[in-house]
């Protein structure tokens, strides 16, 4: 079980989120295999604020 979070986690810290994001995307979608790409998508948006 260990490994599959692990595995998870470094995905989504690969795929561009911080290590605060990955944790909550990790968190978030912890029934599916990998975080959605449309998940990371959004977040290599810059914020328009």
């Amino acid at each position: 079980r260990y490994s599959y979070h692990s595995q998870r986690f470094m995905h989504a810290y690969f795929e561009g989120l911080d290590g605060k994001a990955a944790a909550w995307a990790c968190k978030k979608y912890k029934g599916h295999r990998v975080i959605p790409k449309a998940l990371l998508a959004r977040f290599d948006k810059p914020n328009s604020q």
